[in-house]
């Protein structure tokens, strides 16, 4: 059980970080395309 709830929480930290990250990932794009 305690394991599967370690689980759980790292499946919901993936799926709220990879969007933060991706995300970010695109705003600094857009900035480098605006400097550019």
């Amino acid at each position: 059980m305690h394991l599967n709830h370690c689980f759980f929480i790292n499946i919901t930290l993936t799926a709220v970080l990879r969007p933060t990250l991706y995300s970010r990932l695109i705003g600094l794009k857009r900035q480098l395309e605006r400097l550019n």
